[in-house]
């Protein structure tokens, strides 16, 4: 069994999902749901990256200067 990833329109996917099942395979649709839940990472894991992420662009960060760790503490 070999897989095939195509990125198209809802409709477009449909046709093409014809097109195959007419040539003898056999095919199903992913949603961004299904595509998400199939990630090799810890969602907590996930989780913690897109918070440090939002965190980084509103300027919610500590800084701990390396010379002087310490008395940054």
């Amino acid at each position: 069994m070999e897989t095939l990833i195509i990125n198209a329109d809802k409709e477009n996917a449909k046709l093409i999902l014809q097109l195959v099942r007419k040539l003898g395979g056999s095919g199903k649709i992913l949603t961004e749901k299904e595509k998400e839940a199939k990630s090799p990472y810890d969602p907590i894991f996930v989780r913690k990256i897109k918070t440090r992420e939002k965190n980084s662009q509103g300027k919610k960060l500590t800084r701990i200067n390396p010379d002087n760790v310490w008395e940054n503490i």
